[in-house]
């Protein structure tokens, strides 16, 4: 078995797919990247703010897309 699967059968579950752990793993970066935020903020306050206020435009407009009826491709596939 390939290091994956082991890991999954060990430690995980055993009807995890490879796909979950992909995703699961997609999804932690994501939330390892929002606490890289405070390190960010020391270095580039203004950059960071200007680039949390961007994400968070284009997380509403995503939302108002969704809520709508609308798919937005990469973005419907990351919180599917």
């Amino acid at each position: 078995m390939g290091f994956l699967s082991d890991f999954r059968y060990r430690h995980i579950s055993q009807t995890a797919t490879v796909d979950d752990l992909l995703k699961e793993a997609f999804r932690k970066s994501i939330h390892f990247g929002a606490a890289l935020v405070p390190l960010a903020a020391r270095f580039h306050f203004s950059l960071t703010v200007s680039a949390l206020a961007l994400a968070l435009l284009a997380y509403v407009y995503c939302e108002y897309q969704r809520l709508h009826g609308e798919t937005i491709p990469i973005v419907s596939r990351i919180t599917a």
